[in-house]
């Protein structure tokens, strides 16, 4: 019969790596993910991964995670998505159509089911393998969730999941807001500026916006003092916002005023 090739020599012999790549393949179109894994270790290292991941029959491969998940569920294929990723070999843009789908399904399942924790991390590992998480769901459809459910902690930590965090996370404030639910909006406010590493100007508006809509002038005050005390110059948007929160005190918005003079955002006027 044939002789088959030896793994040891792999690195030197270019239909051993086809053998072994096949071998591996057939493994994972089965549905035998662990095995796969196995096999596809040992012939990096013995190849010293000489294109071993490109000779992948990425049909088979998605065949065998439909099949895993029907049979072991989200979890088991998360994990092996992981550990595929670790060794090189990157299953989450190799799969199919069908495969990313029924992966996709079995997140939203998650969601319909309202389990939310599990769902969060679900998106942060397919995400975190290269997996288009946003075309799985609307990111902003979960957010409202997690606003209905007085949760800012867990909306904060699945909108970073996002490239597009920073407009996730200002319009959650404003959902907040618009609930009149002033802490969890700052909150988000809060994780904002972290993320910007600074202060972004239409959040600021934003947020000074719902204190004055949650009749909070003195939460507005602070937020203002907050950035002239980081030596940040205010534009003219997050004044005026700032004014309308306290349009009960003329003192405070005539200080205000002079404070934008000064700042050279308003011109003298000869009352002044």
């Amino acid at each position: 019969g044939k002789v088959l090739p030896l793994l040891s020599d792999v690195g030197s012999n270019p239909s051993a790596i086809d053998y072994y790549s096949r071998v591996a393949s057939n493994l994972a179109g089965a549905g035998r993910l662990g095995d796969f894994l196995i096999a596809a270790e040992g012939l990096r290292a013995a190849s010293g991964d000489a294109g071993f991941a490109a000779r992948i029959n990425w049909r088979l491969l998605s065949r065998g995670v439909v099949a895993a998940l029907r049979e072991h569920g989200l979890p088991h294929v998360l994990e092996f998505l992981r550990d595929a990723d670790r060794i090189g070999v990157h299953a989450t843009v190799m799969l199919d159509a069908d495969a990313s789908d029924a992966v996709a399904a079995a997140c939203r399942q998650l969601l319909d089911e309202r389990i939310m924790a599990e769902f969060v991390e679900a998106i942060e590992a397919l995400a975190n393998c290269g997996f288009f998480v946003k075309g799985i769901v609307d990111p902003m459809d979960v957010l409202k969730i997690f606003v209905r459910k007085r949760d800012p902690d867990m909306a904060i930590r699945y909108a970073r999941i996002f490239p597009h965090s920073q407009l996730l996370l200002c319009n959650t404030m404003e959902a907040f807001g618009k609930r009149k639910e002033l802490k969890h909006a700052l909150k988000v406010f809060g994780a904002l500026k972290d993320q910007l590493g600074g202060i972004n100007m239409f959040a600021c508006r934003s947020i000074i916006d719902i204190c004055s809509h949650c009749g909070s002038s003195v939460q507005a005050r602070i937020i203002f003092e907050g950035l002239l005390a980081e030596k940040i110059t205010p534009n003219t948007h997050v004044f005026n916002s700032l004014m309308n929160a306290n349009a009960h005190s003329m003192s405070y918005n005539f200080s205000v005023y002079k404070h934008m003079q000064v700042m050279h955002l308003l011109p003298y006027c000869c009352c002044s």
